[in-house]
């Protein structure tokens, strides 16, 4: 008889642990989900910034055998920027253009508010 409430404990014990792991499982995915999306707008004008550096030194022949960065101040001077705000935070950053023998690499680096890309240095 005393097996029966050891039994009994045992899958009670069982139960509990089992819902406390997929409650902590269910509560990481949606974390991991909600930071996919509140980072999804900045991520998205890392890219377009990248795009239209790109752009604008292909049509004025800005490039060089060296890896330049262009700030976002200067970016604006040129015209490629009309302002360093999103979602109503001012943003810093710049444009690193990478040259890779004949090729060329863009890569945004943007801190805003909280959101800082990885490998941003000012």
């Amino acid at each position: 008889m005393n097996s029966g409430v050891n039994l009994k404990k045992m899958r009670l014990i069982s139960y509990v642990w089992g819902s406390i792991l997929v409650l902590i499982f269910g509560a990481l995915t949606a974390f991991g989900f909600y930071f996919k999306h509140s980072t999804k707008v900045y991520k998205e004008f890392e890219s377009d910034i990248a795009s239209k550096t790109k752009e604008y030194i292909m049509e004025h022949s800005m490039l060089y055998q060296e890896d330049v960065d262009y700030s976002f101040d200067e970016l604006i001077e040129f015209g490629v920027l009309e302002n360093k705000k999103v979602n109503e935070k001012d943003c810093d950053g710049y444009v690193t253009v990478i040259y890779n023998n004949e090729s060329y690499d863009y890569k945004t680096y943007i801190q805003c508010g909280m959101y800082k890309t990885k490998g941003y240095k000012k």
